[in-house]
C-alpha cells in the first residue's frame, strides 16, 4: 500500500502502526458496516460510499461500499485531498 510505504519513509515504527490499525479498522466495518459517514460526491457512480478515518490515523479515510453480500472497499485516502476530484467530481445529480 503506498501509504503504509509513505509514512514508512519517514519513520518504518509508524507504518507497522498505520497498517494494524488500518486492519482494526476493517475488522469494525466487518462488524458494522453502516458505520461509516455516507458521501457520494455529487456522483451517481458513488451512491452508497461509505467514509470512516482510520483509528490513531484520522486524517486517513477507508472509503467503502456495503453491498448485498460483502463490503467492497475503494480506497484508502488522506482526508486533506479534494475528495470530489479524487472520486471523479460530476454534476450527474443536477
Amino acid at each position: 500500500m503506498e501509504i503504509a510505504l509513505y509514512i514508512a519513509s519517514g519513520n518504518v515504527r509508524a507504518a507497522k502502526e498505520f497498517r494494524k490499525a488500518l486492519e482494526r479498522t476493517y475488522s469494525v466495518i466487518e462488524t458494522l458496516p453502516k458505520v461509516g459517514s455516507l458521501s457520494d460526491f455529487g456522483n451517481l457512480r458513488l451512491v452508497d460510499m461509505r467514509m470512516l478515518p482510520i483509528q490513531k490515523f484520522e486524517k486517513y479515510l477507508l472509503v467503502y461500499r456495503v453491498t448485498k453480500d460483502s463490503i467492497e472497499i475503494i480506497r484508502v485516502i488522506h482526508g486533506a485531498r479534494d475528495l470530489p476530484l479524487a472520486f471523479g467530481e460530476s454534476n450527474e445529480k443536477q
